[in-house]
């Protein structure tokens, strides 16, 4: 396994372990979590419970099979940092909604990618509808992809909002300082407000996403 992150250039499969650790798997490349003295002195429950706590903020969706509490506290986790979690409820445990897990986490997701196309993978309760494996795990694939076109889209719209807000935000800082400029001239027909320059709806999402 590698430690360091510019060792993963070019490579497209990565396996995040806890240090010291394989993930066994031929393709990809091992990144191994590195260790502290803190975490060295922990128990083997409370480096497990702490390396899957760290795994559920790190990724931007999950797929979950079966599981108990500890998954459903993993789930809940990334959940609250906005990660997509798609549970195969067909494998019961915590991925049928036991023990706590989010209950929401489905819904997202099929808000996302398809209630039609998340059937195979079962309902409430671990329902699977007469789905095969094999077609429980073509849906988990076309379900990912779904899910990170919507990602994509998400990521592309707040890069076009934050462009918008800093070229507002420019603008509005040189109006600012023409105002200030024509207020130390004493131009009293010199003097302007942001709303009259921009208009008032740019005025007003400038100063909404200020307070954001």
């Amino acid at each position: 396994p590698v430690t360091a992150a510019a060792e993963l250039r070019g490579v497209r499969l990565v396996h995040v372990v806890p240090g010291g650790q394989a993930s066994g798997w031929v393709c990809g490349r091992d990144f191994a979590l590195a260790g502290s003295p803190a975490r060295a002195s922990l128990s083997s429950e409370e480096r497990l419970r702490l390396d899957g706590e760290i795994f559920a903020r790190l990724g931007d969706i999950y797929i979950t099979f079966g599981g108990g509490p500890a998954t459903a506290r993993q789930a809940t986790i990334a959940a609250s940092g906005g990660a997509c979690i798609l549970p195969v409820a067909r494998t019961g445990g915590a991925s049928s909604g036991m023990f706590g897990f989010p209950a929401g986490a489905r819904d997202t997701c099929a808000a996302l990618a398809g209630e039609e196309l998340l059937r195979p993978l079962g309902g409430a309760g671990g329902a699977e509808g007469g789905s095969s494996v094999e077609e429980a795990a073509e849906a988990v694939a076309s379900a990912v992809l779904r899910l990170l076109d919507a990602r994509r889209a998400a990521l592309q719209k707040q890069q076009t909002a934050m462009a918008r807000w800093q070229a507002v935000r420019t603008n509005l800082r040189a109006l600012c300082k023409m105002t200030a400029a024509g207020r130390r001239g004493g131009s009293g027909g010199g003097h302007f407000s942001a709303v009259q320059a921009v208009g008032p709806e740019e005025a007003a999402w400038e100063e909404e996403k200020e307070f954001e």
